[in-house]
């Protein structure tokens, strides 16, 4: 036999052989019935197992972000300064109410404060309450107190989302002339005024403010003494004070 035809028998007699593989073009391996061997499995594998690490380091990252801010201990405003307009703030007593326009300026002792239940976070500095715009009555801000103190009291929403911020009022006091008599009201720290900030929950602007009206303020001497009333209405939040314009204040949370 000629050499040739010799060599060509041997690579033929070769593939008879089980578990003999033989090289193709591009360096693929097959087995004797022509099948990928399992140096291609194992490529398929390990591309598997490298999605699934790419996947678990993504989710560690997201998860890791969304525990970051789920945990974080403070609440950051864009502006310290900030005024409120009330078209009308009505207090409504038991047996009268007064409604009144009111714009009031105030500002927050950082732009960072901690969720801690009770705490001093800002004041009220200025009150503008014109009596004679008043309807069923007639009210004076008593601003020879100023400040009045704001006192963090909680949030509303599901972290990381916050969509309502909680404070309460001490000190705020009014006096209204209805029913032929003259009635003090003024908040404390028994009696607060609890006010719920509302945040619009895609952009963390704030939007308006309105007191929680189950919040009873007893009223003093010379007005039917003893009895109660809560203040009813809501407010446009804006940043800076009243020359400011109508810029919002955002909020976010921080660690």
């Amino acid at each position: 036999m000629p050499h040739a035809q010799r060599a060509a028998a041997a690579v033929t007699d070769f593939s008879h052989i089980r578990g003999t593989t033989v090289r193709g073009r591009g360096g693929s391996s097959f087995d004797q019935s022509g099948t990928k061997q399992t140096w291609h499995q194992e490529r398929v594998h390990m591309k598997t197992c490298v999605k699934l690490i790419l996947a678990a380091a993504t989710a560690t990252v997201v998860l890791g972000a969304a525990a970051s801010t789920a945990s974080a201990r403070r609440i950051e405003v864009s502006e310290q300064r900030f005024h409120q307009v009330w078209t009308s703030i009505t207090f409504v007593g038991e047996f009268a109410s007064v409604k009144c326009p009111m714009t009031i300026e105030g500002s927050f002792h950082s732009k960072t404060t901690s969720k801690v239940i009770g705490q001093l976070i800002g004041y009220i500095t200025r009150v503008t309450l014109i009596g004679g715009a008043c309807t069923s009555g007639h009210a004076t801000a008593l601003t020879e107190i100023l400040p009045w103190h704001i006192t963090y009291e909680g949030f509303g929403g599901i972290l990381p989302r916050i969509t309502e911020i909680h404070i309460l009022l001490i000190g705020a006091a009014f006096r209204f002339e209805l029913l032929g008599g003259s009635c003090l009201v003024q908040t404390s720290t028994t009696e607060p005024s609890e006010d719920w900030i509302f945040i619009e929950p895609n952009t963390g602007q704030v939007r308006n403010l309105f007191p929680n009206p189950n919040r009873l303020i007893r009223t003093s001497a010379g007005c039917l003494a003893g009895a109660t009333g809560r203040f009813e209405g809501t407010s446009e939040v804006f940043a800076g004070g009243q020359e400011s314009g109508t810029t919002r204040i955002t909020v976010r949370l921080v660690q």
